[in-house]
């Protein structure tokens, strides 16, 4: 199993992923705002990735409310985590999340993808009932692979981003 094989028993609450959350917002973010012709502003701000960085991004995002108003997670690796660790993370950040924050979760079912699926449908019910909008998609047939994610990139951006 490799999960097993290769994560730690108990992976800390945080690790180094504060530091990455930190560039992200102080320096990365900043940046990009001088640079290009983007509107700053969280309701107009997500962060989003795949497996490890669908959990990065997760992380970044309830860590740093404020500035991210969205959150896309494909194949999430939640499981790297024991469940009583990771949801006690999220529900130390909860309490500063805003309600109006958007969520798009996607997991597979197939192959080493399964491993993904339970802790993605945790996480989905977990912030279902605080009160965060919340989407979940899951594709049966899916495996963990961009080919699977980029069906359901559209999709996402379209629930993600607001109407104007």
């Amino acid at each position: 199993d490799f999960i097993k094989k290769h994560c730690p028993k108990d992976m800390p609450l945080v690790g180094c992923g504060n530091l990455l959350n930190k560039f992200i917002v102080e320096e990365l973010k900043p940046l990009i705002d001088k640079t290009f012709s983007t509107r700053a502003e969280r309701e107009f701000t997500g962060c989003g990735g795949s497996s490890c960085g669908g959990t990065f991004s997760m992380s970044l995002f309830t860590e740093y409310p404020n500035t991210f108003g969205y959150c896309l997670s494909f194949s999430p690796a939640y499981c790297l985590y024991k469940k009583n660790t990771w949801m006690k993370m999220m529900n130390e950040r909860m309490k500063t999340i805003n309600k109006d924050s958007k969520v798009f979760l996607y997991s597979g079912d197939v192959g080493f993808e399964h491993k993904f699926l339970k802790p993605a449908v945790d996480t989905y019910k977990y912030l279902s009932k605080k009160g965060i909008k919340c989407d979940l998609i899951i594709d049966e047939k899916g495996i963990h692979h961009e080919k699977y994610w980029s069906k359901y990139f559209v999709p996402a951006m379209k629930t993600w981003l607001p109407k104007e």
